[in-house]
């Protein structure tokens, strides 16, 4: 495998620019209210960088990464929750992107924009974390391609669940119309037994999707694995769901992160 030519480290000049420098409100037009308070921090964000926290396969470790940037806060602040941004832990971007077309392959691109590359932090929290952290290297190569094949046959595993509740939820909804003798239904043994017969069909042909993308999502290697076999099915619409919806990961109210609201955000309105 080649040796990448450069890392996002090598950026970290230009990232400088991007920073916010506490003395200056005004820096690039952006206001106070994106980063804690001054008089909150712990370390002078302008002077103080700290490596990214990486796991055993090079991905950013995000537990790590916010126990770090909590670190450097005062321990009762309270994070405004109502605000957040969708922080790329793959960055900058532009690092990237010039080892995809350094590759001329769009799988370091494909990697970093996929949602598990993705957290849904509190704004100030995100702000800071770029203030404080210096971008972590590039991961290999296998790394990436597990790290995306991981994503999209659990993406498709999560599709076919859904479609097979769907199913099954509109068949039991058909049979309690029927029961009830909803208007517009015919409840004809003869007749209803086409509906039955569609809808078992229907359910086996989603069935079998289940067991297909299962079996693709095994064969990524288990430390990528975002679901295991022994999951059911609630379990997994639940672990994939917010990712589905959001196309990032949740990092308020996870485990992993456990932010807390200001006080006055925790009263009843």
């Amino acid at each position: 495998m080649r040796k990448p030519p450069f890392q996002p480290r090598d950026f970290y000049q230009d990232i400088r620019t991007e920073r916010y420098a506490l003395g200056d409100a005004s820096q690039l037009g952006r206001p106070w209210v994106e980063l804690p308070p001054p008089e909150v921090l712990l370390v002078d964000p302008a002077t103080v960088q700290f490596e990214t926290p990486v796991d055993g396969r090079g991905l950013v470790d995000v537990r790590r990464l916010v126990t770090l940037c909590r670190s450097v806060v005062q321990p009762d602040y309270g994070w405004n929750i109502r605000q957040t941004r969708d922080d790329h832990l793959l960055w900058p971007e532009a690092a990237y992107a010039a080892y995809a077309a350094w590759l001329d392959d769009p799988l370091p691109m494909v990697f970093r924009n996929s949602p598990p590359s993705i957290v849904r932090f509190p704004l100030q929290f995100e702000r800071l974390k770029h203030a404080i952290t210096i971008p972590s290297n590039f991961p290999t190569l296998e790394v990436m391609h597990y790290r995306v094949e991981s994503w999209v046959t659990a993406r498709r595993l999560f599709d076919s669940i859904q479609d097979a509740v769907s199913s099954e939820r509109q068949r039991r909804n058909r049979r309690q119309r029927l029961a009830a003798g909803v208007a517009g239904l015919i409840p004809k043994d003869t007749l209803d037994s086409i509906a039955e017969e569609y809808y078992a069909d229907t359910l086996a042909a989603n069935f079998r999707g289940v067991a297909m993308n299962l079996e693709l999502h095994q064969k990524v290697p288990k430390e990528f694995r975002i679901v295991e076999p022994t999951d059911n099915a609630r379990e997994i619409l639940r672990l994939l769901g917010y990712q589905v919806k959001h196309r990032c990961r949740d990092g308020i109210r996870s485990r992993h992160s456990n932010f807390l609201p200001p006080r006055e955000l925790q009263q009843p309105a």
